[in-house]
């Protein structure tokens, strides 16, 4: 079952360290994300839930116990209650085995878009917006029953 835990600002990684020496798995999605600043593009890696960790764990008192006195800690979300099977599988590719997700290609069809590769080719999140321009998407993902709103990278590929 994966649980979600709210960390203080800026201590995801601190936290996820503390929790992987403790045995415990945990993941932080994060994504590699192509800016344009000042009329260059630079590589930029951010976290997709900042101030979210998720773990990978039965839930039971001890382990709250043994989290709660982590430092970055603030409370697990919900009662705590896990995420549903759709929302595991959506962070889980998020997640995209602790690498940084990277950017997703596509091509324009006559039916729409069509991803050949990367990390949107493979799932079937709700796409909300195209930003072609800065080389993003927006998609919906689902955790704990609200919907979240996430940019992830994405280039239009010439074939």
């Amino acid at each position: 079952m994966i649980y979600v835990i709210q960390t203080k600002p800026k201590q995801e990684d601190y936290l996820l360290r503390q929790l992987e020496y403790t045995g415990i798995n945990a993941y932080c999605p994060s994504e590699r994300m192509i800016i344009r600043s000042k009329g260059r593009w630079h590589e930029n890696e951010k976290k997709i839930f900042s101030g979210y960790i998720f773990i990978d764990s039965d839930y039971s008192a001890e382990l709250h116990q043994k989290i709660r006195r982590l430092d970055g800690y603030l409370r697990f979300l919900g009662e705590p209650s896990p995420l549903s099977d759709n929302e595991t599988e959506q962070i889980k590719w998020l997640c995209n085995n602790g690498k940084p997700v990277t950017v997703s290609h596509y091509i324009e069809t006559k039916c729409g878009i069509l991803f050949i590769d990367g990390i949107l080719s493979k799932t079937s999140f709700r796409i909300l917006k195209m930003y072609p321009r800065q080389k993003r998407v927006k998609v919906s993902v689902s955790v704990n029953g609200r919907n979240f709103k996430v940019f992830l990278p994405a280039e239009k590929s010439e074939l």
